[in-house]
């Protein structure tokens, strides 16, 4: 066993197989739009199935790794919603299908991903998809950055508390 962690170690992948990272799946918008609103950060939803390749491949290739760093962490809220999965509590608190949620926000593909406001209001452009692998990692962290440029700017206009 040593001899395995020795050679994982000077490869540099030891300490990815030591760490993992688990999406966590959505049950209640209105707690994820609680932690978004006091945290200000975007909530980044992402419509999967269970028996979706493309799916565990956005969320094992890139959603996962992001929850690993500390500073993605601190940009953006990460949650996944399966579409094959429990009902979910809305924003407005109504207990809805997953299929109904997905039929709200006009998805209709998985995987796509949604940046998303406390409020549930799409910040940026939404990802549908995974054509190219290479440049999807671009695409994530654009929008993640849109996302947080919007949410940002619309705290701004906010009126000031006396």
């Amino acid at each position: 066993m040593l001899k395995v962690c020795v050679f994982y170690l000077s490869v540099g992948l030891l300490p990815s197989l030591l760490l993992a990272a688990e999406v966590p799946v959505v049950s209640d918008l209105r707690q994820e739009a609680k932690l978004s609103q006091q945290s200000r950060l975007p909530l980044l939803i992402s419509f999967s199935a269970e028996e979706c390749h493309y799916c565990e491949l956005i969320e094992e290739d890139f959603l996962e790794p992001l929850l690993l760093r500390q500073v993605d962490r601190d940009r953006v809220i990460i949650r996944k919603l399966e579409l094959d999965g429990e009902d979910v509590r809305g924003f407005d608190g109504v207990l809805l299908s997953p299929a109904a949620l997905a039929r709200f926000y006009g998805v209709t593909v998985t995987p796509t991903v949604l940046f998303l406001d406390s409020k549930g209001e799409e910040l940026s452009e939404r990802l549908i998809g995974i054509s190219t692998p290479d440049l999807f990692g671009a695409y994530l962290e654009q929008s993640i950055d849109q996302a947080r440029v919007v949410l940002r700017e619309a705290l701004v206009r906010l009126p000031k508390r006396p």
